[in-house]
């Protein structure tokens, strides 16, 4: 895994806020802009599994709120 760069690749600035920490996954936001980015950044792999279980979530989480079919 890659570390994150020390300033915000948005807006330069090296101010940030932790919002979370879990495990090796750190989320920071950036105290000028807002952008939030995680550090270490995860590889390629990493990537690839967690959004497919991001989307996997999510659909569920829609079917289970909807309304049945009729």
């Amino acid at each position: 895994m890659e570390r994150a760069d020390v300033n915000c690749i948005l807006c330069g600035s090296p101010e940030r806020d932790l919002l979370i920490r879990q495990g090796e996954w750190t989320v920071y936001r950036c105290g000028a802009c807002g952008r939030g980015f995680l550090d270490p950044r995860p590889d390629p792999m990493n990537l690839a599994i967690s959004t497919v279980a991001a989307i996997s979530m999510t659909s569920m989480v829609m079917a289970l709120h909807s309304d049945p079919p009729r």
